[in-house]
């Protein structure tokens, strides 16, 4: 099978420069692969080989499709990929048990409902699927989200009855995976679907935890604004729901968003810094355990704007412009990892269908860093189709100290063949999906190269033969600096109204006090990350001391803006063991402990 860079250098030498090294998994018709929340369409097993899914066409019939791509050989294992069902399905997910063995889950489509299937390989890497279906009467499950550990599959499914005035809801049940004394895989026994939750987005997504039975789901719900002028798909918060014990049972959902209300009394009347709160979470979420010792959940979200109270009496969203942001559970603080707040200028740029300037946010962690990895769509108004649909690339920002700060994003396709391009000339890249783990300095990629910009789905453009692609790239080669900028996601009357005529406002949040953090990732093996708050302008010293009081490294001394302040120590020389970092400004002293593993 050809390298997809070699078709790309032979199509446009002079723009097509993607980083790290790409494969194609096969072609697809379908240029949408994800309705909402991306999920995990790629997985490694402990041997390097990558399982891939899509949702393809082959024999004029839809399904969902997979292939394998094998460190041996560097290539992909069949030609244009396997078919999963013998019938039509779609929106596959893939996972890797602690077997080796593939796991994926989809849409089925029968003569007169729809249900989700999951189907196990056999032998890793095998071919040969034994699947099994999780259905409820009269009710259709489709649009899956899959996740494991150890012996257990999670599935998560948006469930719709066939009366259109009945909302969808969310159903989660949990399987046991079956394999038999030679580890061979048989099948995976289901409990009962449960209800969760109604929603009207698919947004949602599933997390399972590596060293603790936890299970998460999160999804979009509707905001705070229930009356009908208030109410809209755009208006949406976005809750979160754990368990402690493999899905066994579940606590309270908690709102990790709870965008407030506009302020009806507001004393400036100006509609917008009385809107209050303009960012609502829409389209997508993805969720991450990141696998150190305690298990941290990690969300990003994607939220677009909404001015509950406008001029005109409506509310109104500017679907374009959108943030990508990241939380999680030990720091519970809003971060931007992404920003999308410009407008498409040129009034003749179609949208398209809910697509915004950056979206479809996927996460991966490096088990052995705890660095963490953001890939996600950005749209450029430089390059559009003949019907002039922008085109997006694919880019990734990380994050050092678990989240808390991302840089400025890397351009990882590079595939911009400039405006009015007709096809199949289009080099739009979508629906991007990380492996959840970089392994061996490498992050794993998958998406769709759409050769018609648009949604042939949504009659945006024409249908083409799109690549999927797998993309490997090494983390050196994703930025670490500079530093996005942080804005505020929740604002009141007295803060910056985020305008619609302007960029972002250029306002750094400046902290209320003084505090050195904890360091991240704590314990930890060769490096950490060290974060600070300065109120105000100071002189700082940040130093290393040792279980006996003896200082054995100076971090940093001298002068330092108000502002968030973030480093690495790098204890590669130093012995294992505990030791002590100070932040000294002015005449404030603060200690946290490190403890150094190796």
């Amino acid at each position: 099978m050809k390298r997809l860079l070699i078709i790309l250098c032979i199509a446009a030498p002079s723009y097509a420069q993607p980083i790290g090294t790409i494969d194609t998994a096969g072609i697809t018709i379908n240029d949408v692969q994800a309705y909402g929340s991306p999920g995990r369409r790629i997985a490694l097993d402990d041997s390097g080989y990558a399982s891939v899914v899509w949702y393809g066409t082959l024999a004029n019939s839809p399904r969902p499709l997979w292939n394998v791509w094998s460190p041996l050989s560097q290539d992909f294992l069949w030609p244009n990929g396997m078919p999963i069902l013998e019938g039509r399905g779609g929106a596959p997910q893939v996972c890797v048990d602690d077997h080796g063995l593939a796991l994926i889950s989809s849409h089925e489509l029968n003569t007169s409902y729809v249900n989700s299937t999951v189907c196990l390989d056999y032998l890793p890497h095998f071919g040969a699927f034994t699947c099994t279906g999780v259905g409820i009467p009269e009710i259709d499950l489709y649009n899956t989200r899959l996740a494991v550990h150890l012996s257990t599959a999670h599935l998560l499914a948006m469930g719709q009855t066939h009366d259109p005035d009945q909302p969808a809801t969310l159903h989660y049940t949990r399987g046991t995976i079956e394999i038999d004394e030679q580890h061979s895989g048989i099948g995976v026994d289901w409990d009962q679907p449960l209800s969760m939750a109604t929603t009207s987005s698919n947004g949602y997504a599933l997390a399972a935890a590596q060293r603790h039975p936890w299970v998460a789901v999160a999804w979009h719900t509707p905001g705070p604004l229930d009356s009908t002028r208030f109410s809209s798909m755009f208006n949406q918060d976005i809750l979160l729901e754990r368990s402690i014990d493999a899905g066994g049972t579940w606590g309270e959902p908690l709102n990790i968003t709870q965008f407030a209300e506009p302020d009806t009394d507001c004393a400036s009347g100006d509609t917008l810094i009385c809107c209050i709160d303009t960012f609502r979470a829409y389209g997508d979420i993805d969720l991450l355990y990141d696998g150190s010792w305690w298990d941290a959940l990690h969300v990003l979200f994607t939220t677009a704007s909404y001015y509950a109270l406008w001029p005109d009496g409506e509310p109104t969203s500017y679907i374009k412009r959108s943030t990508i942001w990241h939380w999680d559970d030990q720091h519970e603080e809003y971060n931007l990892v992404a920003d999308g707040w410009w407008p498409f200028t040129d009034p003749l740029i179609y949208d398209g269908v809910n697509q915004f300037n950056v979206q479809r946010p996927s996460l991966a962690i490096d088990p052995v860093l705890g660095w963490l990895y953001c890939t996600y769509m950005k749209y450029d108004t430089n390059c559009t189709s003949e019907q002039l649909y922008p085109m997006a690339d694919i880019w990734i920002s990380m994050s050092t100290n678990g989240g808390r700060s991302w840089s400025v994003g890397t351009n990882v396709t590079n595939t911009c063949p400039g405006q009015n391009v007709r096809a199949p000339g289009s080099m739009s890249e979508r629906d991007p999906s990380l492996a959840e783990y970089v392994t061996d300095g490498f992050l794993h990629l998958t998406y769709v190269l759409d050769h018609d910009a648009g949604s042939a789905f949504s009659n945006e453009g024409v249908t083409t033969d799109n690549p999927v692609v797998y993309q490997r790239i090494s983390t050196f080669d994703i930025d670490r600096l500079p530093l996005m900028p942080q804005y505020p996601l929740h604002i009141d009357s007295t803060g910056f109204p985020w305008v619609p005529d302007d960029h972002a406002v250029e306002h750094e949040i400046v902290p209320t006090e003084s505090e050195l953090s904890a360091p991240y990732p704590n314990p930890f093996n060769a490096s950490t990350t060290i974060s600070y708050d300065l109120s105000t302008p100071a002189h700082v010293r940040l130093t290393v001391h040792d279980l006996l009081g003896r200082e054995v490294a100076v971090l940093y001394d001298g002068a330092a803006p108000a502002g968030k302040h973030r480093l690495i120590w790098n204890a590669g020389n130093f012995s294992s063991g505990l030791y002590f970092v100070s932040l000294r400004s002015g005449d404030q002293a603060q200690t946290q402990k490190l403890m150094l593993l190796k």
